[in-house]
């Protein structure tokens, strides 16, 4: 496949290829394609919460929510009273949101829906450098990962506190197998 932006997995072993034009395609563990889906924005995706697959577009301010097969789409946009900047938006294993805020580096858990906070920190000034450009987050383990691709995965709990700081360069993403964290750097899987 040529210019893929991201990859992501499911619970179930499928993958996703995310193209830099948006087209978004999914095959199953032995490579065959089984879907895909075109003309979207998509900032962040995540199909890990089977059987939806969750889509937030940072251009739209929208999530939507597909079926297994990008099937019964429902578009939902974030409510401005619960972020200024809405960067980055992921799913949580207990139907909530993350949602970080790029006008305060902000994480707020919210109800989806509602315009009710359960949960908010402001991320620690000094894991945020000058530079930084996050890609991707994502709640595993009742742990929060928030990806910079200058320099690594800031890994903090429910509270906002920082558990660990894993260094890596030039990274997009991350995979969990069972509890192993999987990614990318340099062409070298870690």
């Amino acid at each position: 496949e040529k210019n893929v932006s991201s990859i992501t997995l499911d619970r179930l072993g499928d993958f996703f290829i995310i193209h830099k034009n948006g087209t978004i395609k999914k095959y199953d563990p032995t490579g065959k394609q089984i879907a895909s889906l075109s003309k979207t924005s998509p900032t962040l995706v995540e199909p890990w919460y089977h059987p939806s697959i969750f889509i937030y577009s940072r251009q739209k301010q929208t999530y939507s929510l597909y079926g297994r097969n990008f099937e019964n789409r429902v578009d939902y946009t974030i409510d401005p009273a619960l972020a200024i900047e809405p960067y980055l938006v992921c799913p949580t294993h207990d139907n909530k949101l993350w949602i970080l805020d790029k006008a305060d580096w902000s994480l707020k858990k919210v109800i989806p829906g509602s315009s009710e906070v359960i949960q908010e920190f402001t991320i620690n000034p000094e894991n945020i450098n000058a530079n930084a450009e996050f890609t991707y987050l994502r709640e595993y383990l009742n742990l929060i990962f928030l990806v910079d691709k200058n320099s690594g995965i800031l890994v903090l709990n429910h509270l906002g506190q920082e558990i660990e700081i894993i260094p890596a360069k030039n990274l997009q993403q991350f995979y969990f197998f069972g509890e192993e964290l999987y990614y990318l750097e340099n062409n070298q899987l870690k």
